[in-house]
């Protein structure tokens, strides 16, 4: 998984747990708790209002929520034949 991916899936675990702890996530995603701890730094400087607390874990400020992402027909046709077309135009990943 790259970061893109692991830091969205961060935010999309934050979002649907109420308290989640930095080796969970670690253990979860294959990567050192520091890497998470960058990870959740990331979040923050984009604007997320990550909360943590020592000996307890991490959450969202209570009410924040991605707002739904809509896309017309042709719209979703478009990303999906982008990415079947990136797929085949680049390397297998080697991590």
């Amino acid at each position: 998984m790259n970061r893109f991916d692991r830091i969205a899936a961060l935010l999309i675990q934050l979002q649907a747990k109420r308290v989640v702890r930095g080796p969970e996530l670690a253990a979860r995603y294959g990567v050192s708790l520091r890497t998470i701890y960058r990870d959740l730094r990331t979040l923050e400087l984009a604007g997320v209002p990550v909360c943590g607390e020592a000996g307890v874990g991490y959450s969202l400020a209570d009410g924040y929520r991605l707002p739904p992402v809509m896309f017309t027909r042709e719209e979703a046709t478009a990303l999906l034949t982008a990415d079947k077309l990136a797929a085949q135009l680049t390397d297998a990943p080697t991590a």
